[in-house]
């Protein structure tokens, strides 16, 4: 539990857990999978008439592709951590060093990645170690010239001098800077390879097949069937996590859409959401943290809880400078929660580039290796509410905090979370912020408030998403 939670937000995220699990009426948990919650509930993509299917799946990609903590019930949304990012640091493991003891010979590396068996010389160490630093210094170098050659396409497309184009057709002529590190990435590459395969012979091929599979799925250039997907931008950038069948108009993309239309439908019509469900503190006390199935829980071992309500002076969700403490008047407290519908969308990686069980294809685990690395956890469905909102009814106690916060965080211009749902105060109903999705009305007098989507960005909002656990060794 962080140092500003509290135990009663322990069991108010317990109780929200379970009910959204429950409302949506189609999630089963196995002994292979887990659920989650959000540390910042996301918006959903827009999708429907007028709006390309393949932009509605990079935004799915981009809420699928999250980094799920074996052992924890919340993640947090970031580019910074992703599961393709994991798969990588497991395939392009640091070179070990080899330690020999009574017991035999085993690898040992800083982060203790994968090991897929063999023992090079300290010679074909050395020459991994080299060619692997200036493959990586040639990647950092192609980054930066795709940036600046992206840029120049850009302008040249706006003044109408590239004509029906894309990237990757104009570049070869014209961006010839890139062309250059794409070239010299390309010989790195191979002495990369070539020192691999000199070390660990036969061993090497599975692990430099599946580098390479996941370097072509992460190609914002090249599009590769069952690889990456097209993303309709100017640039023509490609994203991987295909649904199903990379193709535009799957049936997971299909159920996202129909879903969306229908709260789009009645944007600013000032109908009320069709369904809700009520949440108390009493809902929570009994629910065991293994009901959501993370690995590695135990009696000793618990969640990292932060508070349900928290308020932010800076605007920001993630910077938290107060919350409310419920813990004195927490049976006192009603939470009705509203939408039009809670249903999954399936965002499962299952493209060509998928490296399947590891176990099979790699001897396991080095020594020592951290326990996120242990278990990965593969985001296979997102849970999405349409149109969700809130009417909270506070006691004496939490709701004179509330006020003062409140009327702290108006004058500072700040933003409230409400179970990781960034809400604006006293924001415009037809448009968010760049940092909210959701705007916030405090009654006073009643001792309640009432959460809001607005128009443009909380028509879908992401509350949970199912991992599928897949062991990575022993």
């Amino acid at each position: 539990m962080s140092s500003s939670a509290d135990a009663a937000d322990a069991i108010f995220w317990k109780a929200y857990g379970t009910a959204i699990k429950k409302a949506s009426g189609q999630i089963t948990i196995n002994d292979k999978t887990a659920f989650y919650l959000s540390t910042k509930a996301q918006a959903g993509p827009p999708g429907g008439d007028g709006i390309s299917p393949s932009y509605t799946n990079e935004g799915l990609f981009q809420l699928g592709n999250n980094l799920l903590p074996p052992d924890q019930l919340f993640y947090s949304p970031s580019t910074l951590n992703s599961y393709i990012g994991q798969l990588q640091t497991q395939v392009t493991c640091p070179t070990p060093t080899w330690r020999i003891t009574p017991d035999g010979v085993y690898a040992v590396t800083s982060t203790g990645s994968m090991w897929f068996g063999g023992r090079p010389s300290d010679v074909n160490v050395q020459q991994i170690t080299n060619t692997l630093q200036d493959l990586e210094a040639a990647q950092i170098g192609k980054s930066k010239q795709l940036q600046l050659a992206l840029a120049d396409f850009k302008q040249q497309q706006d003044a109408g001098l590239t004509g029906s184009q894309t990237f990757a057709q104009w570049a070869p002529g014209n961006a010839i800077s890139y062309n250059m590190v794409v070239q010299n990435c390309k010989a790195k590459a191979a002495a990369y390879q070539k020192a691999f395969k000199n070390a660990y012979g036969p061993l090497a091929d599975q692990k430099l097949d599946d580098e390479a599979k996941l370097e072509k799925a992460q190609d914002t250039i090249t599009p590769s069937v069952g690889f990456n997907m097209e993303y309709v931008l100017a640039v023509a950038i490609r994203s991987p996590f295909p649904l199903e069948s990379c193709g535009p108009h799957t049936a997971p993309l299909v159920t996202y859409i129909t879903a969306v239309k229908k709260a789009q439908a009645v944007i600013g019509s000032g109908t009320k959401p069709s369904a809700s469900i009520e949440i108390k503190y009493s809902q929570g006390t009994d629910v065991r943290e293994t009901t959501f199935n993370q690995s590695a829980q135990s009696a000793g071992v618990s969640f990292n809880y932060f508070p349900w309500i928290s308020f932010s002076a800076s605007g920001s969700h993630e910077n938290i400078t107060s919350s409310v403490s419920t813990q004195a008047d927490a049976t006192d407290i009603t939470i009705t929660l509203f939408y039009d519908d809670m249903s999954l969308v399936t965002v499962n990686p299952s493209g060509s580039w998928d490296l399947g069980d590891v176990r099979t294809k790699y001897q396991g685990l080095l020594p020592g290796a951290p326990q996120e690395v242990q278990t990965l956890v593969k985001p296979t469905q997102l849970l999405l509410a349409t149109r969700l909102g809130y009417k909270v009814k506070l006691g004496s106690s939490s709701s004179k905090q509330f006020d003062s916060y409140y009327k702290d965080t108006v004058r500072g211009g700040g933003s409230v979370s409400i179970f990781g749902i960034p809400c604006s105060i006293g924001g415009s109903a037809s448009h968010s912020t760049e940092n909210t999705t959701h705007n916030l009305n405090w009654n006073s007098t009643n001792q309640e408030f009432t959460v809001d989507p607005t128009d443009n960005a909380g028509f879908a909002t992401i509350v949970g998403l199912i991992g599928e656990k897949v062991q990575t060794g022993a």
